[in-house]
């Protein structure tokens, strides 16, 4: 698995390594939505610590950008992936 602590808690959320990261993010999110045949995702904020989900990415991807991931989420259990 890549490291993905390289961009997934940079300081600065907006610059390109961040939002390119958030990217792949939201890519896998939303495939795992749709090979699931959910109508929501899990949001990882910091605030919503994958307890809430949003049937819009967009609201997703905001939360991120404005709130970072929360911590030690580098496995992506909640959206597709497997592991610990």
């Amino acid at each position: 698995m890549e490291d993905r602590s390289r961009w997934m808690y940079l300081r600065n959320r907006t610059c390109d390594d961040s939002l390119d990261g958030l990217k792949s993010f939201l890519i896998a999110a939303q495939t795992d939505m749709l090979n699931g045949q959910k109508s929501s995702m899990w949001c990882p904020c910091v605030d919503c610590k994958n307890e809430k989900q949003y049937s819009n990415s967009l609201t997703v991807h905001a939360h991120l950008i404005m709130r970072g991931f929360m911590d030690d989420y580098r496995c992506w259990n909640k959206h597709g992936e497997e592991g610990v």
